[in-house]
C-alpha cells in the first residue's frame, strides 16, 4: 500500500492567517499528488445537496424553467431533467410539466458558475459506498466498468434481492467482489437517510434545503476503505477526532488507518507535495521535458496551449513534437483532475502532421483520463491540429488568476 489520505488546515483565499481556515485534503501516491480538495463550509460545493423550491419562471424557448431553491441565483432545470415522477413518461414541453409558483423538489447537479445559477434535476439520487439508491424509479443497473460477465450478473442478483420498494439501484464499481451482507448494509444507510430527507421535506419551508449530501469526512473513510489506502494523516485535531468518530461507527473499523500529524514541518511539505499545491493556482506550468503548457479559461471553455519552452529537442523535429505534446497530455489530465476543471476543453498542441502520431498522443490522452473519475470524452484532432474533448463538469474547480485580455 502506497497511497496517503493528507488532511490540513490552510488559510482561505484572501485571508492573510489562519483565522478564516479551511480544510484541505490531499491524496498522495508513490508521491505524487493526485487529488486535492478543499472543503471550506462557507463556500462549499452544493453538488448532491435535495431542495425544496419553487418554480419561478417556466421558458418554452429553451424548455427551462427557473428554481427558487434559496440560493443568491436561482437554479435552472431543464425539460429533461423532470423525472416522469414530476410529470409523465415521454417527451413533453416544459410548460406541460411544471407551472410557476409549484413548489418541487430538486437537487444539485452542478454547482453555480459565473452568470449561471445551479443545474438541477428531480431525478434523485442517494450515493453510498458500494450502492446508488434512486428514489422514484424502477431501474437496476450495474456499473458500465465491471466487464466480467459472472460478476455482473453477482451484482445484479443482489440488488434484486435488496430492491428497496418505490426505488431503483446502482451497483457501483466499489461494488466488485464485496461480500453481499456489506452491499446490503451500504443500502439500509441509503433507505434511513431516505427516510430523513423525507421527514424533512413534510416540515421544511419553501424554498429550503431537505438534504446535504456533502460529508467531507464520510467521504474521505469511503475513500481509506480501498485497500491501496495505507493512512489518513491529519494535523488538525478537530479532523482528527471528527474522522475517528466516524470511523468508529464505521463497518469496519477503520480507525487504525488514521493517524494525528504532530512534526513541526508542515504536513503537505513533508510529504513532498506542496509545490504541486502551490501550482495549481498558476497559469503556466512547466513540463520535464522544458516545454511548458498554459491554462485559460471562459465561461464556455477551457484552452491549453502547449510551448516548446526551453526544450530543443534531439535532432528530428517529429521526435521532438511528439515528446512534448505526450508530456503535454498527461499534465493536462492530471491538472484537469486536481483542479476540477469540466465543460468544453480544447488542447492547442504542438502541429503534427503525421496520423500516427496524432493517435499516439490521443491513446495517451485516454489512457490518463481512464484514471478520472468524472466521466470525459475525447473528440480527437480538429482538422487545424486542435484536440477536443470535454470533462463532466459539476463545480467551479480551482481557477488560476486571469488576464482580462484573455477572457
Amino acid at each position: 500500500m502506497n497511497k496517503y489520505i493528507l488532511i490540513s488546515q490552510v488559510a482561505k483565499t484572501g485571508s492573510p492567517d489562519m483565522s478564516g481556515a479551511a480544510v484541505a485534503m490531499a491524496v498522495v501516491s508513490d508521491g505524487e499528488l493526485i487529488e486535492y480538495e478543499v472543503n471550506d463550509p462557507g463556500a462549499g460545493s452544493i453538488v448532491g445537496n435535495i431542495y425544496k423550491g419553487l418554480v419561478t419562471n417556466v421558458f418554452s424557448g429553451t424548455q427551462s424553467c427557473f428554481v427558487n431553491i434559496g440560493r443568491e441565483r436561482n437554479a435552472v432545470l431543464y425539460a429533461g431533467d423532470v423525472s416522469p415522477a414530476a410529470g409523465s413518461p415521454g417527451e413533453r414541453p416544459i410548460e406541460t410539466l411544471v407551472r410557476p409558483g409549484q413548489p418541487l423538489v430538486v437537487q444539485v447537479q452542478r454547482d453555480a458558475f459565473g452568470e449561471k445559477g445551479a443545474h438541477v434535476t428531480t431525478k434523485i439520487s442517494l450515493p453510498g459506498k458500494y450502492a446508488v439508491l434512486l428514489p422514484g424509479s424502477t431501474q437496476c443497473a450495474v456499473s458500465r466498468r465491471i466487464t466480467d460477465p459472472r460478476e455482473n450478473g453477482r451484482l445484479r442478483d443482489i440488488a434484486s434481492g435488496i430492491l428497496p420498494e418505490g426505488c431503483g439501484l446502482i451497483m457501483r464499481t466499489e461494488a466488485a467482489g464485496v461480500p453481499a451482507d456489506s452491499i446490503a448494509a451500504d443500502v439500509a444507510a441509503l433507505k434511513e437517510r431516505l427516510a430523513d430527507m423525507r421527514e424533512n421535506e413534510s416540515h421544511a419551508k419553501i424554498p429550503g434545503c431537505i438534504h446535504s449530501e456533502r460529508d467531507f469526512y464520510r467521504e474521505i473513510l469511503f475513500r481509506a476503505l480501498e485497500n491501496d489506502v495505507a493512512r489518513v494523516i491529519t494535523d488538525d485535531r478537530v479532523s482528527y477526532r471528527e474522522l475517528l468518530s466516524k470511523a468508529g461507527a464505521h463497518n469496519p473499523d477503520i480507525s487504525y488507518k488514521i493517524q494525528h500529524y504532530g512534526e513541526p514541518w508542515p504536513l503537505f511539505a513533508f510529504h513532498g507535495v506542496q509545490h504541486d499545491i502551490d501550482n495549481l493556482r498558476q497559469r503556466k506550468l512547466w513540463l520535464k521535458c522544458g516545454a511548458y503548457v498554459t491554462f485559460d479559461h471562459t465561461e464556455a471553455l477551457t484552452v491549453v496551449d502547449v510551448n516548446t519552452g526551453k526544450y530543443n529537442g534531439a535532432g528530428d523535429p517529429r521526435e521532438t513534437v511528439l515528446r512534448v505534446n505526450s508530456e503535454a497530455v498527461v499534465e493536462t489530465a492530471r491538472q484537469l483532475k486536481l483542479r476540477d476543471i469540466g465543460g468544453i476543453i480544447v488542447i492547442d498542441a504542438l502541429r503534427m502532421n503525421v496520423t500516427a502520431d496524432q493517435r499516439a498522443v490521443i491513446a495517451v490522452l485516454e489512457s490518463e483520463l481512464a484514471k478520472d473519475r468524472q466521466k470525459t470524452f475525447v473528440a480527437g484532432f480538429t482538422r487545424i491540429g486542435l484536440i477536443e474533448m470535454t470533462r463532466k463538469k459539476a463545480k467551479a474547480g480551482i481557477l488560476p488568476p486571469q488576464d482580462d485580455q484573455l477572457i
